[in-house]
């Protein structure tokens, strides 16, 4: 969920390494065509998550990947409401850059000091 909150974030500017990436992504890519797919059903939670060898050789979505994929478009999962992937970063997100706001005062010389 989160690369997919990066990948549609107009924005928002993020930190080198993160930047980068979205920025190929967004190259090759049309944001449109991300889509989230639940862990239960995602190839790539099986190792992520440290699933141990035996269970992997017997997991299904690893070597065939997700049942959907046999299946029309049209009848995959949907994606989660666009509102949810749009600009709804966490505040708190380390791979934000943050703005930073500084002022500067301009002094000027007094009549007497020249």
């Amino acid at each position: 969920m989160t690369v997919l909150r990066y990948i549609s974030n107009d924005t928002s500017r993020f930190h080198t390494f993160v930047a980068n990436r979205v920025s190929m992504i967004r190259e090759a890519t049309n944001k449109e065509q991300w889509n989230y797919v639940a862990g239960k059903i995602n190839p790539a939670d099986a190792c992520s998550r440290g699933m141990n060898i035996d269970k992997l050789q017997k997991c299904d979505i690893w070597f065939k990947g997700p049942g959907f994929l046999g299946e029309e478009q049209r009848e995959w999962p949907k994606n989660l409401d666009e509102a949810e992937t749009v600009n709804t970063l966490q505040p708190d997100d380390p791979e934000v850059k943050h703005s930073v706001n500084v002022a500067v005062e301009k002094q000027t010389r007094c009549a007497m000091d020249k």
